[in-house]
């Protein structure tokens, strides 16, 4: 199974708020990956595992 994140800014300042804001962003897009994959994986995982 596979999993897309994605976000999209619009309006006026959004080119702005991105630039301002990119890295955090990507930061927080990251660690919300990393949260579903670990929570996904660990519902799969075999009982006495």
């Amino acid at each position: 199974m596979t999993f897309t994140l994605t976000l999209q800014q619009s309006g006026l300042l959004a080119p702005v708020v991105g630039m301002l804001a990119g890295g955090l962003t990507r930061r927080y897009l990251r660690m919300e990956a990393e949260g579903l994959k670990q929570r996904s994986e660990r519902a799969h995982r075999p009982v006495g595992d």
